[in-house]
C-alpha cells in the first residue's frame, strides 16, 4: 500500500500509509480495522485514545529486509 515513508531515529523507519487516505472507502475500512486492533490497550489505559489518529507502522530493519526482497522477487519475475 502506498503511503509516506520516513526516516525516524537511527534504525527504524515509518510508514504513514492512512495519512491522505479523502475519499477511499477501502482505506477507510482498513483504518477502522487498525484503530480496532488497539482496543485492549484502550481498555487498559484509556489515555491511548487520544493518541490512536497519530497511529502508524514501524518497519524495523528485519520488516524492510523482507519487503526489499519481494520487491526484488516481483522485479525478477515481470
Amino acid at each position: 500500500m502506498n503511503g509516506m515513508v520516513k526516516k525516524f531515529g537511527a534504525l527504524r523507519i515509518v510508514h504513514e500509509k492512512y495519512r491522505n487516505i479523502g475519499a477511499q472507502k477501502d482505506l477507510a475500512i482498513e483504518r477502522t480495522q487498525f484503530e480496532r486492533s488497539f482496543s485492549y490497550a484502550i481498555s487498559v489505559n484509556p489515555d491511548v485514545q487520544r493518541h490512536l489518529h497519530r497511529a502508524i507502522d514501524n518497519i524495523d530493519p528485519l520488516i524492510c529486509e523482507q519487503l526489499f526482497d519481494r520487491i526484488a522477487l516481483q522485479v525478477y519475475l515481470s
